[in-house]
């Protein structure tokens, strides 16, 4: 959405805007006399023979050098009408001198985290929406993001804007992989700032998962910049009771951490996890692994125990597995197997049937926990095998039909006419 702003009268809102801005610094001068050339009528001049130069570039610095106390001084409705006149000068600019222009602004309005803040914010929004040209868009949606987390309840207000909609940018702006991974990781940040306690929203993992799938092998410069989104991944991903499902494996940026000195004891610790092996686990469960994924033994067990029993239920397909199997793969006395079960189906990790006089759980459908090369390889291991059994019921359709014609039984739909 582009906004246009539609002038009703013959009054110039610019030259207004310079005026009022004049006046107040003209009231916080300790200049009084009118023979005197004043910091508030030496800056109207110098405004409003910008404006009529049409060099509204520069009307605009020498505006935003006052924005701060513009919020400060005015009240609620004439700041914000200023700085919306403000943001409708971008469409006043050349189209190569926007983007600068519009950073200094979209800079200038996030300089504080004040009282005015949600007027601030505000203001960002409009100056995002006032063009719909990229080079602006982008810059300003940055600078927007990174303001709005410096606060919860900004983050919060901003997140719900913002949500779902990075890969529509990336694709619509046709980004680099640097400028997808910086808005990526900006609105990763974004997002885990509205949130003040507790785990990350999992939105947050997923695009901080879609800037790290953006590094690949050998290039050691996007890598090395990435660790430390890697680790912040990994641990996320780690103590996060509600998020299984993870390609975190796989990807270049994520095995880095596993030569790096401070990290591989939590590489070592989410690959265990991964794996499903509660052995292997208690053996990566270090104190200094469980720090740095910053959780709690006990509940760190309790996920792996439940990815053990997901790894266990894609390995069985759509066949039984029995309690005994259950209380072996997540090493847990008898009576808690059905709880885990029940747990994982209340959460809608997979989905079956518990049939306690069998002993067995019959599963439909398992989460994957993660779906790199070796599930894509059971899967064309299954589309095979469903593609001979389709060739081999066509071929016996065609064998029955063969038979049945040549024994003269009438094909479905049509009668025996006798002679």
């Amino acid at each position: 959405m582009t906004i246009q702003m539609v002038e009703t009268g013959e009054e110039n809102p610019f030259v207004s805007v310079v005026e009022e801005i004049s006046n107040l610094l003209n009231e916080e001068s300790a200049v009084k006399t009118a023979l005197a050339e004043t910091k508030g009528s030496k800056f109207l001049d110098e405004c409003v023979a910008l404006i009529a130069a049409e060099k509204f570039d520069s009307f605009l610095s020498k505006a935003l050098e006052h924005l701060d106390l513009v919020f400060t001084k005015f009240e609620d409705k004439d700041s914000e009408c200023i700085a919306n006149v403000l943001v409708h000068t971008i469409a006043k600019v050349s189209e190569e001198k926007a983007p600068a222009a519009a950073k200094g602004l979209a800079l200038a309005l996030a300089s504080k985290v004040d009282e005015r803040s949600e007027q601030r914010l505000s203001a960002l929004l409009n100056l995002y929406n006032v063009t719909s040209n990229k080079e602006v868009q982008l810059p300003v949606l940055l600078v927007t993001a990174e303001y709005a987390r410096k606060h919860t309840r900004l983050a919060s207000m901003l997140t719900a804007v913002v949500k779902g909609r990075a890969e529509n940018w990336v694709s619509q702006w046709g980004l680099s992989d640097t400028q997808a991974r910086e808005l990526y990781l900006t609105l990763a940040a974004l997002v885990k700032a509205s949130q003040d306690k507790g785990p990350a929203p999992i939105e947050y993992l997923r695009l901080v998962i879609a800037a790290l799938k953006l590094a690949v092998d050998g290039d050691t410069e996007a890598l090395t910049q990435l660790k430390p989104h890697a680790a912040s991944a990994v641990a996320e991903y780690t103590r996060n009771p509600a998020f299984y499902q993870a390609d975190l494996g796989e990807l270049p940026a994520v095995k880095t951490l596993a030569s790096d000195p401070q990290y591989a004891p939590l590489y070592k610790l989410m690959t265990c996890m991964l794996s499903g092996d509660i052995s292997s686990f208690r053996s990566a469960a270090t104190s200094e692994a469980l720090e740095l994924a910053g959780v709690s033994a006990e509940a760190a067990l309790s996920k792996a125990r439940t990815s053990a029993l997901l790894a266990l239920g894609t390995r069985a397909g759509h066949e039984e597995v029995s309690f005994t199997a259950i209380q072996t793969a997540l090493d847990i006395p008898e009576e808690q197997v059905e709880l885990f079960v029940v747990r994982a189906i209340g959460a809608k990790l997979l989905e079956g049937k518990i049939d306690q006089v069998k002993g067995s759980v019959s599963i439909t459908r398992c989460t994957m926990r993660s779906f790199g090369h070796a599930e894509w390889k059971a899967v064309k291991t299954r589309l095979a095998s469903w593609k001979e059994s389709l060739v081999s019921v066509q071929a016996n359709l065609v064998a029955n039909k063969t038979g049945a014609a040549s024994a003269g039984v009438p094909a479905r739909g049509q009668q025996a006419i006798r002679v």
